[in-house]
């Protein structure tokens, strides 16, 4: 069984996104833009202040200065953000599988097939992000990073496979221990790769004589481009970790 090159993942991602992309830059630019407003309005609750006082005076004085309502509803757009997300991505992988294998497929079609499976993808997201979290906001950004790499498909083994959590896991820690160190080119690829909206986003901000939101603009068309494109490239990543498997076995 043939297995793909990070080179030719990388073409082939490309070449998906591009016969493909009206139906998924639609997803996309709804996801980013949703993404983008609730950004607006957190700020417009507060939560830079609140990040300042947590940072100045501590978690206590947060709950002691802002109120608990404005609180919650910070934390659900949080938790709608990150649903936007995790959906969005999912929808761009089960899409472009069926794209892949030359099939007929349509963006409601591969919703339903994320729906079916979302339990158990939000409860394998929020354990991975929880644990690679740790690392990722510390100084052991390179061990994040190192034990993120282990995990990288997990969401095409959920969406794909539909095994239950911690199968899931367990099958992402045997395809990545086929390639290992391919596995961490392609986490540092996508984290440099998924950072670039909100680098050039912060560019333009910091840019004289550009109004209008542009900087806004700017960040949710590149996220709209970039999302997808990541999340194609992984699903790539896991068919070249089950060639890689097939060929170790024979």
């Amino acid at each position: 069984m043939h297995e793909p090159t990070f080179a030719e993942i990388i073409h082939k991602s490309t070449e998906l996104l591009k016969n493909n992309f009206k139906s998924l830059i639609a997803v996309s630019l709804f996801a980013a833009i949703v993404q983008q407003l609730c950004q607006v309005y957190l700020i417009q609750l507060g939560l830079n202040k609140v990040l300042q006082v947590a940072s100045e005076q501590g978690v206590q004085a947060v709950q002691d200065s802002i109120p608990s309502s404005t609180m919650i509803t910070i934390g659900l757009i949080f938790v709608v953000v990150g649903l936007v997300e995790l959906i969005s991505c999912a929808v761009y992988m089960v899409y472009a599988n069926e794209s892949w294998q030359g099939k007929k497929v349509s963006i409601l079609s591969s919703l339903q097939n994320v729906i079916k499976v979302l339990p158990v993808l939000i409860i394998t997201t929020i354990l991975i992000k929880f644990v690679c979290g740790i690392f990722l906001m510390g100084i052991l950004f390179f061990v994040g990073i190192l034990l993120y790499a282990l995990f990288l498909i997990y969401m095409p083994v959920v969406l794909l496979e539909k095994k239950g959590v911690f199968q899931s896991l367990k099958q992402c820690v045997n395809l990545s221990k086929c390639a290992y160190f391919k596995n961490v080119g392609i986490t540092v690829f996508t984290f440099i790769a998924l950072m670039i909206p909100s680098i050039v986003s912060m560019l333009l901000n910091q840019s004289d004589g550009l109004g209008f939101g542009i900087e806004q603009v700017v960040s949710v068309f590149l996220s709209a481009l970039v999302y997808p494109w990541v999340s194609i490239i992984i699903l790539g990543q896991y068919y070249a970790l089950k060639a890689k498997q097939a060929n170790l076995s024979e």
